[in-house]
């Protein structure tokens, strides 16, 4: 029940915001529960109330300054839907993943270990380490990234997909053209749309897609609801986002 009715307030947040209020300069200190604007550890209806007031512009910002995870003077739709995660399930145990709930900018999202490709996935938001040791005990991301240590990993945001290093991953296209093999497509570096001759890296087409919608612009000029997406499609990504009229990402 409780998931249902956060669920109902996630959908009405990006609807209802729109412009929203002016930034205003922020000097308070950072909660340490996202959306705590009484700074007492807790996160009420009434505090989540105060942040889309703040957002539509309709209170002052001071009147729940703590909602601004990231002091840049407003409250966004992510801060918000961060502080209903937290009066929802509360703080030090906030949910992540498929019900869309997103960490705030000190967190991310920790899924368990090996379930990359899994839709269904949930997590739960953790710290990111401020600083890491100088070890090399090499991780391989979600992500298909080698870091030198665990601590670094998280301290990327990325998920555990198994300790050691990641398998070598085949180059493609480039002045040869060489193709990927079955069920892989050539994923060049992200904005590089237009470069001629570029080697890219084979990656593997996703067998299931999750259901979050966080828009990206293909190389294609198309619009997909999310990243997995764009990769079922086997085209390259252009830009984070909803492609924008004007010139095609491919020129």
């Amino acid at each position: 029940m409780r998931v249902m009715r956060r669920k109902a307030v996630l959908c009405c947040l990006a609807a209802t915001l729109g412009a929203g209020g002016a930034a205003v300069a922020a000097t308070h200190p950072v909660p340490a529960c996202p959306g705590d604007c009484n700074f007492d550890g807790t996160v009420t209806v009434d505090e989540v109330v105060r942040g889309v007031g703040i957002a539509l512009g309709e209170i002052p910002y001071a009147d729940c300054s703590g909602m601004d995870r990231d002091l840049d003077g407003q409250v966004s739709v992510d801060e918000l839907i961060a502080a209903v995660g937290t009066a929802v399930f509360g703080c030090g145990d906030q949910r992540c993943g498929l019900d869309e709930v997103i960490c705030d900018p000190e967190r991310f999202c920790e899924f368990p270990a090996a379930t990359c490709d899994d839709p269904d996935r949930t997590g739960t938001c953790l710290l990111r380490p401020a600083a890491c040791p100088e070890i090399f005990a090499p991780v391989c991301g979600c992500d298909r990234l080698t870091y030198g240590n665990d601590c670094e990993r998280r301290q990327a945001g990325g998920s555990l997909a198994h300790d050691g290093a990641c398998a070598t991953q085949s180059v493609c296209g480039g002045f040869a053209g060489i193709p990927c093999p079955p069920a892989q497509f050539c994923e060049l570096p992200a904005g590089m749309c237009a470069a001629a001759d570029l080697q890219g890296i084979c990656q593997t087409f996703p067998d299931l897609c999750p259901l979050n919608v966080r828009p990206v612009c293909g190389c294609d000029g198309r619009t997909y609801k999310n990243d997995c997406q764009r990769k079922v499609a086997g085209v390259s990504k252009a830009y984070d986002g909803a492609c924008t009229a004007g010139p095609d990402p491919r020129v």
